[in-house]
């Protein structure tokens, strides 16, 4: 179909949508800049046609290529709003350090200092705050949650609090930068999730009943308490009050989706009310109730009734 395509090739990474225009997006393929692939891609709404161009990912390779030794295989990117930029967003890329660019890579500018505590860690996570494009918070694959206030550029130190694990996601509240929750990709009991209210300065566990199994994904619906949290063996929701970082919620497991398949990705979409849940080899599920336990129906993203590939836009 002229309007499902692939928008990258090689081992296909993250998608960054442009917050102005969803037409544009930053692609990536394995090691994302860092001697694989970074590109901008614009989708044509009249022809359905995907153009896009390479900029990105060779200017930041000829510069910064030795990242790739500290670069995941698939590394996060994000983008954030930034009228002063002449693109009108800033695009982040990430090795264990944070690089960022306002003009679609034609330059990028200083990174910042090792964001891991050390060694051959990568930072794992980024998650722009939804009511405050300054505030930036990175995880990273050693345990450190650390956030910016300058769009990026510097970094308050780590909390202590937090486990030396992986960092799997982070969602910052639509209405409060300083408050977020953050997953743990770990088989150790009780460490799945955290939550701060101070912007990582402390943490509290909120994990509850999780299973002691990896925690991929987080989402808070905006302006609710709803609370979704991806792992490796399905899908969990809860009402999460602002509070409730030192009084752990009971999770409810979310039916519909294929059997313990691994959900490696949320996303909301206001619009029509739905919870978009990306799996690991089990394709893209629409989660049709956010409001009370939730079933699925596969592919069916803009929830209507049907699987068509209208889902793909």
């Amino acid at each position: 179909s002229a309007r499902c395509q692939g928008l990258t090739g090689g081992d296909g990474g993250v998608t960054a949508s442009h917050p102005g225009d969803p037409q544009v997006m930053g692609t990536e393929c394995q090691y994302g800049g860092f001697g694989g692939c970074l590109y901008k891609n614009t989708l044509n709404a009249t022809t359905g046609q995907v153009a896009f161009s390479g900029t990105a990912g060779s200017t930041l390779n000829s510069a910064y290529g030795a990242d790739r030794s500290r670069t995941l295989f698939i590394p996060p990117i994000a983008v954030a709003p930034r009228a002063a930029s002449p693109a009108g967003y800033r695009l982040f890329a990430a090795s264990y350090r944070l690089f960022s660019t306002d003009n679609e890579g034609t330059s990028w500018n200083t990174p910042t200092e090792d964001l891991t505590k050390g060694g051959s860690a990568s930072i794992s996570a980024i998650a722009v705050a939804p009511s405050d494009a300054t505030v930036v918070y990175v995880g990273t694959s050693d345990g450190n949650v650390r956030r910016s206030t300058d769009g990026g550029a510097t970094f308050a130190p780590a909390s202590t609090t937090l486990p030396a694990a992986y960092i799997g996601d982070i969602a910052i509240a639509s209405n409060d930068p300083l408050q977020a929750l953050v997953t743990v990709q770990s088989y150790t009991a009780g460490v799945q999730l955290w939550a701060t209210l101070d912007g990582g300065a402390t943490w509290g566990n909120v994990t509850g009943n999780l299973p002691a199994i990896p925690a991929r994904a987080v989402l808070r619906i905006p302006g609710s308490n709803r609370t979704f949290v991806g792992t490796a063996a399905g899908a969990f929701v809860a009402d999460l009050p602002p509070t409730a970082p030192r009084a752990p919620p009971t999770w409810t497991r979310v039916t519909g989706l294929p059997g313990y398949v691994v959900v490696t990705d949320l996303v909301y979409q206001a619009a029509t009310q739905t919870v978009v849940a990306a799996t690991y080899g089990r394709g893209l599920w629409a989660l049709l109730n956010t409001t009370s336990a939730t079933t699925g129906l596969r592919g069916d993203v803009n929830r209507d009734g049907a699987v068509t590939a209208a889902d793909a836009l």
